[in-house]
């Protein structure tokens, strides 16, 4: 029998089948978080390179994207739809339906 040398550890061992490159279970599992480690290093500087932004900046880093100018944040939202709803005297759901949100400065519509 010939003996391989395990990509992950480099320990020798014996393969059960010919394409078996690790020598255990722990070291499949080592080899697929690097796999995936390395995929999402690379989609992250994939989205950086597309979006003109830094690596930190990209989905999966971490750290929030900027938002866009004039955008608000839900709970500056929730803070006018409490406005038109103080207002109008009715519930949230009568206010949506009726689109009363929609024109709002900060609003969706």
């Amino acid at each position: 029998m010939t003996t391989r040398s395990c990509e992950i550890c480099g320990t020798e061992f014996v393969p059960q089948q010919n394409a078996q490159k690790y020598c255990s279970r722990e070291c499949v599992r080592e080899a697929a978080r690097r796999r995936d480690r390395e995929y999402r290093r690379r989609k992250r500087q994939a989205a950086a390179l597309a979006g003109g932004t830094s690596a930190a900046d990209a989905p999966g880093s971490g750290k929030a994207p900027a938002r866009k100018a004039g955008s608000r944040t839900n709970a500056e939202r929730w803070a006018l739809a409490l406005e038109v709803m103080r207002e109008t005297g009715k519930t949230y759901g009568q206010c949506q339906a009726e689109g009363l949100f929609n024109g709002r400065k900060g609003g969706r519509g």
